[in-house]
C-alpha cells in the first residue's frame, strides 16, 4: 500500500508548517479489481483505500474498464407528468423538497429540468451560454459573475436547456490551455514531434499530454519498444496455461501469481488455445474458445474484411508486436460502431481483433460519441454466443 511522506515540524513549530511531499509513485490499479469493487457499490474513495492507491489511479482504471464515474446530481424520482401534476395540485418547491428529503436547490433543479418555472432576469440565457459553454466557467464562477448563487445557475441552465458538464471535467488552466486539438494536430500529427518534445515545448506533464492525445483520438505513433515483462511473453503464456488448465487455479489467482493483470492473463489463455471456464456468476454456460468463436462468426469476419482488418488464424494467434499493424489506426468510427453497437462485442474483443489494447478501444468509442454500456454485465455478443 502506498504511503504519504511528510516532513515533521521542527520543535516548537506550527502545525501549519507541516508539508506533505506527495505520494510515492504507484503502479496502476488493475481495472478488473476496480470493476469488481465498483460492482459492489464502493465509492472511488473507498476503492482507493482498499487497493492502497490514489483516487487518480482509480479514475484511470475506471476509464480503462469503461466505467462511467458517478455524478453528484440526484435524479428526479418522478416523471415529468407526475411532477407537473404535483405542482398543479399546489405543491411548491419547499414542500417538494420536504416530501422527498432533498435540498431545496435539488427540488428547484428537478422543476427546471421539466420546464417548470420562470427564468431569472439576472441570468440571461445568451450570457449564461457565453459564460458556461464558451468560456467554460464553473457554476460558482458564473454565479459570481451574475451575482446569483451557484444553485440558481444550475436551475437557469436547466431552464435554458443547456446541458451541464460532468463534475469530473476540469477546465484547462495555465499551460494546459495551449494543449488544444488544433495544436496537437499541427505539432504531433503534421510536424511529427515526439511526446517528449511536446512536453518540453508545451510545458505540461507526459501523463496529461498522453491523456489529451487519447481524448482527441490521435493514435500513438510507433516508436522504440521496451518489453513489459522480465521474461519472454511465450514463457509467461506457457506458465499461465499450466497454472489455469493443469493446476486448476482461477484466472485472478493466476494473475496474482504471475504479477500481471487479469486482463493480460485472459488474453494469454486465449493465445495458448486454452478453453476458458465460464465465469461463475453468469451460470454454467458453455466453455469458451474465444478466438475460434470470434473468427468463426461470419458477421464479424464480414466487418473485418470490409475495413481491411487482417484476419488471423485462431490456432496460431498471438498479440501483434509494437511495429505491426493489424487494423487502420486510429480505428475508424464506422468500424467501432459496427463491432461495438451492431454486433455487441466488448472493448476487449475489439482489441483482440484489431491488435490494440482495450483502453485504446474505449478511448476511440468515447471520441466517436458512442455511449458505453454499463459495466458488470456480459456484452450482447457473449450472451448470444454462450447463453
Amino acid at each position: 500500500m502506498a504511503t504519504a511522506r511528510y516532513e515533521a515540524p521542527p520543535a516548537g513549530g506550527s502545525a501549519a508548517k507541516w508539508a506533505f511531499t506527495g505520494w510515492a509513485k504507484q503502479a496502476p490499479a488493475d481495472p478488473a479489481d476496480v470493476a469488481q469493487l465498483h460492482e459492489r457499490g464502493r465509492t472511488e474513495r473507498q476503492i482507493a483505500r482498499e487497493l492502497g492507491v490514489s483516487r487518480q489511479r482509480v479514475s484511470e482504471a475506471m476509464a480503462s474498464a469503461g466505467i462511467d464515474r458517478r455524478e453528484a446530481s440526484l435524479p428526479c424520482p418522478l416523471s415529468r407528468e407526475e411532477l407537473s401534476n404535483l405542482v398543479a395540485g399546489g405543491m411548491n418547491q419547499a414542500q417538494l423538497a420536504d416530501r422527498f428529503g432533498v435540498a431545496r436547490g435539488t427540488a428547484s433543479r428537478w422543476l427546471a429540468e421539466c420546464g417548470i418555472g420562470r427564468p431569472d432576469a439576472r441570468a440571461d440565457a445568451e450570457r449564461l451560454r457565453g459564460l458556461y459553454v464558451e468560456q467554460r466557467l464553473t457554476t460558482r464562477e458564473v454565479g459570481a459573475e451574475l451575482g446569483v448563487s451557484h444553485n440558481r445557475v444550475i436551475r437557469e441552465l436547466a431552464l435554458a436547456g443547456i446541458p451541464r458538464r460532468s463534475r469530473h471535467e476540469r477546465r484547462p488552466r495555465d499551460r494546459r490551455t495551449e494543449v488544444t486539438r488544433e495544436a496537437l494536430e499541427e505539432l504531433y500529427v503534421r510536424r511529427g514531434l515526439s511526446v517528449r518534445e511536446l512536453t518540453a515545448l508545451l510545458g505540461v506533464s507526459d501523463e496529461y499530454l498522453r491523456k489529451r492525445l487519447r481524448e482527441c483520438g490521435f493514435a500513438k505513433r510507433r516508436g522504440t519498444f521496451r518489453p513489459k515483462f522480465s521474461r519472454s511473453r511465450g514463457e509467461i503464456v506457457d506458465d499461465a496455461a499450466r497454472l489455469y488448465d493443469e493446476a486448476g487455479m482461477s484466472l485472478r489467482d493466476v494473475a496474482a501469481h504471475l504479477e500481471v493483470s487479469a486482463t493480460i492473463v485472459r488474453e494469454m489463455l486465449h493465445e495458448a488455445g486454452v478453453t476458458v471456464r465460464p465465469p461463475g456468476r453468469w451460470g454454467s454456460g458453455r466453455s469458451r474458445q474465444l478466438l475460434r468463436d470470434l473468427y468463426g462468426d461470419p458477421e464479424i469476419v464480414e466487418v473485418l474484411r470490409r475495413f481491411a482488418v487482417a484476419l488471423q488464424d485462431p490456432d496460431a494467434w498471438s498479440r501483434p508486436g509494437p511495429l505491426e499493424a493489424v487494423a487502420p489506426l486510429p480505428l475508424p468510427d464506422e468500424l467501432l460502431e459496427a463491432l461495438y453497437v451492431r454486433l455487441g462485442l466488448s472493448a476487449f474483443h475489439i482489441g483482440i481483433l484489431c491488435g490494440v489494447g482495450a483502453l485504446a478501444v474505449v478511448s476511440g468509442l468515447r471520441v466517436t460519441g458512442i455511449e458505453l454500456r454499463p459495466p458488470g454485465q456480459p456484452c450482447p455478443w457473449t450472451t448470444c454466443t454462450y447463453g
